[in-house]
């Protein structure tokens, strides 16, 4: 038996009717003994380039060791989250986190494994996800992982080659699995306004985030940030005893916080009346822009390249009647389109690490300023040279699909681009208490740890930035 396998052997799961109503709960041992039918899932990770992951179940795993199977399996506990709990086991199998898994429908089947006797007879969710990096598989879960095209996997399922053997629940899974990820786009994902390969990857990690409520659920006022936060949260949200209560008082915790950094980002634009102009670049779902317009009224522009991102900006604007003054576009940051030097501020709130070319970002913000306007931004870096290979930094890049860059690195490009900072801090110790909640939120990811530690190590830096555009300024090294 695996280390994981006899930690997890008293976990319960939720015993199932044939239809997947619950009806009641035993431990794991019991119901593999017995063949009790419980609820299961299994994620299959599509990496937008037609390939699925697919794993080697360890050699001493309990049951179908040694066995293909999909990208990863558990069993949720008795009224847990099924799409939350999937995306913590594919961190601690994989290692990896930021997946926005879907649930796509269930198999239903009952498979003796010939080895141990234990039955698996499982009511097992169909999830799918984009995912496109390097997994890290945890050694008593995984013997081995592969990438393999959708087409190639469907003939080998029918005509295993000699020596491979596939369980087979992940037939039906497939099954179920393929024709979902192609209706969602994830097999070949056409990103319009992307630049190169990373930019896709990133184009598709936003694209299909649609279920994190961490970063997609509004709050009470209509708006949804990707950002983190400044301020120490109130503890009492993890008092409250109800455990559904608990989340939600979470989530509206994290919101409050997210609307104070907004603020606390706009605090560092210089007043601006009416008439201005302002780009929001990589707007999102355009939370900092509408905090934005609601303390100046002035004109803003967003521009993101997810066009769900920016139909659910667009579709606020219209909601609350402020689109004449608010829009939205689907465009690269990299080259908006907007009209040069006509801008009085463009904003950049924990967007700019996505960009595989800092330069071209900066160059495009200092088309777009007009002389002596300002570039205002908010981003997590790397401290320096050497903390950019930390394995922290690593974790955030893989979850993310950033690079992030280091201090000095970033003050050069704003120089090379004549983008002279007038202020500059780093916020790092302030942004702990964010993620000491998240923590506690049932939509974590595992990506948590490595912030806390990088932030309170040192390793990165939370820099927040007011540069000037000063045209006729010689950038120097």
């Amino acid at each position: 038996m695996s280390v994981t396998d006899e930690r997890r052997a008293t976990d319960l799961v939720e015993l199932v009717e044939e239809d997947g109503s619950a009806c009641g709960s035993t431990d794991v041992i019991d119901a593999h003994t017995h063949g009790k039918r419980h609820r299961a899932y299994s994620v299959m990770l599509f990496d937008g380039h037609g390939n699925v992951l697919i794993q080697k179940r360890a050699a001493d795993k309990t049951r179908f060791a040694g066995i293909w199977g999909p990208s990863c399996c558990g069993h949720p506990a008795p009224g847990e989250d099924l799409v939350a709990q999937a995306r913590l086991h594919c961190h601690e199998e994989l290692g990896i986190s930021g997946i926005e898994p879907r649930d796509v429908g269930a198999v239903s089947y009952r498979l003796t494994d010939p080895t141990s006797d234990y039955v698996e007879a499982e009511y097992d969710h169909v999830l799918i996800a984009f995912y496109h990096g390097t997994p890290d598989p945890h050694p008593d879960e995984i013997d081995e992982i592969r990438w393999v095209p959708v087409d190639e996997l469907a003939r080998e399922l029918d005509d295993p080659p000699q020596g491979v053997t596939y369980g087979e629940w992940l037939r039906p899974v497939f099954d179920v699995a393929v024709p979902a990820a192609e209706k969602a786009g994830l097999l070949h994902v056409n990103a319009t306004r992307a630049h190169d390969p990373h930019q896709q990857n990133v184009y598709a990690y936003y694209q299909f985030k649609t279920s994190d409520k961490i970063n997609t659920e509004a709050g009470a006022d209509d708006y949804v940030h990707s950002h983190f936060a400044l301020i120490p949260y109130n503890p009492t949200v993890l008092e409250v005893e109800d455990e559904e209560a608990r989340q939600k008082a979470i989530l509206r915790e994290l919101h409050r916080m997210e609307n104070h950094q907004c603020d606390d980002l706009i605090d560092l634009m210089p007043p601006l009346p009416p008439t201005s102009r302002v780009v929001d670049a990589a707007c999102g779902r355009g939370g900092t822009g509408f905090r934005v317009w609601e303390r100046f009224g002035c004109t803003v522009h967003g521009v993101d390249f997810s066009e769900q991102r920016i139909a659910f900006a667009n579709a606020i604007a219209e909601r609350r009647g402020i689109s004449d003054h608010v829009q939205f576009f689907h465009a690269n940051v990299e080259a908006t389109g907007l009209v040069e030097h006509s801008y009085d501020v463009v904003f950049i709130n924990e967007a700019a690490v996505h960009v595989p070319d800092f330069t071209k970002l900066f160059a495009e913000t200092a088309r777009l300023l007009k002389p002596g306007g300002h570039l205002v931004f908010a981003e997590w870096i790397a401290d320096s040279f050497t903390s950019k290979k930390s394995p922290e930094v690593t974790a955030i890049n893989n979850n993310y699909y950033t690079a992030l860059p280091s201090r000095g690195e970033v003050l050069t490009w704003l120089l090379d681009n004549r983008l002279v900072p007038l202020h500059v801090t780093d916020r790092r110790l302030d942004v702990l208490p964010y993620w000491e909640l998240r923590s506690h939120c049932g939509h974590r990811t595992g990506v948590e740890k490595p912030f806390l530690t990088a932030f309170a190590t040192g390793a990165m830096n939370y820099v927040m930035c007011t540069a000037v555009h000063q045209p006729d300024h010689i950038a120097t090294r």
